[in-house]
């Protein structure tokens, strides 16, 4: 599985190739389908198979290339090395799929693969189970990725795949509420800083160093060339191309945000990760019909997946639908194990109306703040959603001063006329510099 991604990632390095990534041909790998169907769900006109064998501190790569219109086999070949240099035969591996597919290199490009170098066999076998087990996206398999990187690391220092394993990882924990933002601050942006020291090509690193500062700093000027440089390493990068349609939205750029985030889809049709951040930037846009759809698209490849809840919730917010608000909430809390609370929150809503139960819940997170580590956004959005806008702006202040995350989304989850059109509400939108939202922030809907 890990090698499958890092040949994926050589492919996806090269300019004139369109490449699908890992997770969208996950569910044709034992699906019996033609190539000619698969080709066509993914959009793609050569499949490529293949086979990874490792013994005795050789490892061999077999490829097959498929032309899916004609239904037949076009290529194959094999790769064999000491496990040392498993990067040279995946460069030369990607670079003769380009000349199969008579894609030329350029300069860049063919530097890169040139200087690929010797890799400790234990480090980079680390390296692909923290691939393999970051990717599933859950609080124990995110540990079990923690306990590769790091072993990766401390084997080989010099290896910036390891240290762009940790910043992800870290960046991960801090999305799904595993890490404080001052935990978040200090821990993930040194072992990015150290891959991109290690090697200015990875376009990895210049996403991770984009995502802190877009999420963590609040510093977009700064983030953007880091954006644009992690895409033109890496074209075919579907999770740069979806995250940076968020980036686009957050700034005001809303109709190269929507580019971006189709772009994504593209290149990741099948993966419900993709996905829900596509509904979310749907909602950011106003889409609303369009962002359920794809959300229920999401949560039916995936049931239970957080970002897919959180389009839904957008969704359905931004559509004025209490009830599914209500459930949506309820089945976000039950994913945390809080099947009590979810029960009583529902309880709530059927004998005293949306507007008491949303500040019931904010009233209920706002107690446990400190002692349980809830985002100070999550108490402002109940909160402005049980209609008490003065109690959300102030934790939207907070918010601010933690450098929460999720605070570049307010103009997206905190809606309606009273609080948009509220002196405070736009001075934080100004202080953080989204001043595309200050200026738009009496408008309502924005239609695109």
């Amino acid at each position: 599985s890990g090698m499958q991604s890092s040949l994926i990632d050589g492919l996806s390095r090269v300019r004139n190739l369109r490449v699908t990534s890992k997770v969208s041909t996950l569910p044709f790998r034992q699906s019996g389908g033609s190539l000619i169907d698969v080709a066509l769900k993914l959009g793609v006109a050569r499949i490529l198979e293949g086979t990874v064998l490792r013994n005795d501190g050789r490892v061999s790569i077999a490829l097959r290339m498929h032309d899916a219109e004609k239904d037949r086999q076009v290529w194959s070949a094999r790769f064999e090395d000491d496990v040392e240099n498993i990067m040279f035969i995946q460069a030369k591996a990607v670079q003769e799929v380009a000349n199969q597919v008579r894609v030329q290199l350029g300069p860049e490009e063919r530097e890169h693969f040139a200087s690929a170098r010797p890799v400790n066999a234990e480090a980079y076998n680390a390296f692909l189970k923290g691939v393999f087990h970051v990717e599933r996206f859950n609080p124990e398999d995110i540990r079990s990725a923690a306990r590769h990187f790091e072993w990766a690391a401390e084997i080989d220092p010099e290896f910036a795949l390891a240290h762009w394993g940790l910043g992800k990882l870290c960046l991960f924990q801090a999305q799904i509420g595993m890490l404080t933002p001052e935990q978040a601050h200090a821990q993930c942006l040194p072992p990015v800083l150290k891959a991109l020291e290690l090697d200015p090509f990875l376009p990895e690193a210049h996403f991770g160093l984009a995502g802190i500062l877009t999420w963590h700093q609040f510093d977009w000027k700064a983030a953007r060339p880091h954006w644009e440089r992690a895409i033109e390493l890496s074209p075919s990068y579907a999770e740069a191309h979806i995250f940076y349609s968020h980036y686009l939205g957050i700034i005001g750029e809303l109709d190269k945000s929507k580019e971006h985030a189709e772009l994504a889809v593209e290149l990741d049709p099948n993966n419900p990760f993709t996905l829900g951040l596509y509904g979310v930037q749907l909602s950011m846009c106003d889409e609303f019909e369009k962002a359920l759809d794809i959300a229920e698209r999401a949560l039916s490849m995936a049931p239970g997946y957080a970002f897919a809840y959180r389009a839904r919730l957008l969704a359905h917010i931004g559509l004025g639908n209490e009830e599914e608000v209500i459930q949506v909430v309820a089945d976000i809390i039950r994913s945390v194990d809080n099947t009590e609370i979810a029960d009583v929150f529902e309880s709530t809503y059927r004998n005293n109306g949306f507007e008491a139960t949303m500040l019931w819940d904010a009233d209920r997170l706002s107690q446990v703040y400190e002692s349980k580590g809830i985002p100070a956004f999550d108490i402002a959005f109940s909160y402005n959603l049980g209609g008490d806008y003065e109690s959300a702006i102030d934790w939207l202040e907070i918010a601010a001063e933690r450098s929460d995350p999720n605070l570049p989304y307010m103009f997206a989850f905190i809606r309606g006329p009273d609080i948009r059109q509220n002196p405070r509400f736009i001075a934080l939108l100004e202080r953080i510099g989204l001043d595309y939202w200050a200026a738009n922030s009496g408008a309502g809907v924005v239609q695109r």
